[in-house]
């Protein structure tokens, strides 16, 4: 069974309509709009992509290893290099394209009173160390030249409902998620939810939501000081406030007035062209989770009904934000995109590129068994969902994890690493032994 024949298995499990964007056919006709020619051989535009699609599904393993896998004879620099000749412009159309067909997919009867809810948050993925890559993305500040790795900056927008990745802004690792996240805003509709953690509190940006008729539910950031027993002025950011109307204890309206200078991620024009102020709703209450130190959560929201929007609920609502968090973790993790392998900034966005494809292609196969079996679709299993998706064996069926509320799991590592040295100069330079460590062996010698 060749590549073509693995991937044609896999999507016959699946019954969503986006699965038709995946054929060859539909593929190299695209390639054809965007003026890719090809010549007859092996690894024509679409199998190249299915095969990219099938390495990636396999945890992204190498190359070598792909050609075992999909039983077609190829070698692994021909791979590379007719993947390589694909436009970007292709990659990105053909997820835009199943996003929008997945859209039209989605039910509506989970919609949250009402609206559509999406997540935004941003991260970041690693990836070999060359000079393109770290001349575009840039390394963190705290590792030495030669010694560390460029760091992408990822921003996503995900489907509350459905988990399914909508977009994903690639930038350079030194870029603040306020200065993309307009690119995130025009993926969305009227009457939208969009929930931010306290990274996008900022009064531009949800004056630029309101003015598209988009809600926003944001966690206000330490540096805006919110108080609920009279209104105040902001030293720290010039964001001026004024209440209107006080719903409860730790519950009010407040009118907030546009800053007084430009923030430097966006255009002075569209900064003048945004309204004066806006009516938001401003809710603080506490978490005290057991065994850990309690803290305090301000939000700001323009869902400002408090019969239709209690506190309560809202609450509720930005709780929902942690699981982009989750779903990164299946990114990241599960299918291994923690680390890329493309090795210039072309490969490495084709690459982020076809991980949100294979990513929504799992979340579909998740969708369609919960639907099916009556199941919260947050009990089902990713990683046993993307098992599944290869087994030849179709009577089994995913698994279904145990409903665990309110369960929370440290950020540590049990198994310790080998106890080698860190680099602290190049390679090239000491073999990857410090300085010192190097001056003593010698000594020694």
């Amino acid at each position: 069974m060749n590549s073509v024949d693995k991937i044609t298995e896999i999507v016959s499990k699946l019954k969503g309509k986006w699965t038709s964007l995946l054929d060859t056919e539909w593929i190299e006709r695209e390639c054809v709009v965007s003026g890719h020619s090809w010549r007859d051989r092996i690894l024509t535009p679409g199998v190249t992509v299915r095969l990219f699609l099938l390495q990636i599904l396999h945890g992204n393993t190498s190359c070598s290893h792909l050609r075992h896998l999909s039983e077609v004879a190829f070698s692994a620099a021909s791979y590379c290099n007719a993947r390589k000749r694909l436009p970007l412009e292709l990659f990105e159309q053909l997820v835009a394209q199943t996003t929008n067909c997945i859209n039209a997919d989605i039910p509506h009867a989970g919609l949250w009173q009402g609206h559509r809810v999406w997540l935004g948050d941003g991260s970041g993925c690693s990836m070999p160390d060359t000079d393109e890559l770290r001349e575009y993305f840039g390394q963190p500040g705290s590792q030495k030249p030669g010694c560390g790795f460029p760091v992408a900056h990822l921003l996503a927008l995900m489907n509350c409902q459905t988990g399914m990745l909508h977009k994903v802004v690639v930038s350079p690792l030194n870029t603040h998620d306020l200065s993309k996240a307009s690119e995130l805003s025009t993926e969305l509709h009227r009457e939208d939810i969009l929930v931010l953690d306290r990274g996008f509190c900022s009064s531009a940006l949800i004056l630029e939501l309101t003015a598209q008729q988009v809600h926003s539910v944001i966690r206000v950031s330490s540096g805006h000081k919110v108080d609920f027993r009279r209104a105040k002025r902001d030293a720290e950011t010039g964001i001026r406030r004024r209440r209107v109307e006080k719903l409860g204890r730790y519950d009010q309206i407040v009118e907030w007035h546009k800053s007084l200078t430009c923030p430097p991620w966006m255009n002075e024009q569209e900064f003048e062209n945004l309204p004066d102020f806006v009516l938001l709703r401003e809710i603080r209450y506490q978490l005290d989770p057991k065994g850990y130190r309690g803290e305090e959560v301000t939000l700001v929201t323009t869902l400002l009904d408090p019969k239709k929007y209690s506190r309560i609920a809202l609450i509720k609502l930005y709780g929902m934000r942690w699981e982009i968090e989750t779903n990164f973790r299946h990114l990241k993790i599960s299918m291994g995109m923690d680390v890329l392998k493309a090795k210039t900034v072309l490969g490495v966005k084709k690459e982020i590129c076809i991980f949100a494809l294979a990513y929504n292609l799992v979340r579909q196969a998740m969708l369609e068994q919960a639907n099916s079996r009556g199941v919260p679709l947050k009990q089902l299993s990713f990683s046993d969902t993307l098992r599944w998706l290869f087994a030849e064996n179709t009577k089994s069926k995913p698994l279904i994890n145990p409903y665990r509320p309110g369960r929370k799991v440290p950020r540590v590592t049990k198994r310790r690493p080998k106890a080698y040295p860190r680099m602290t100069s190049r390679r090239k330079n000491s073999c990857g032994i410090a300085p010192e460590v190097m001056e003593l062996q010698q000594l020694g010698a």
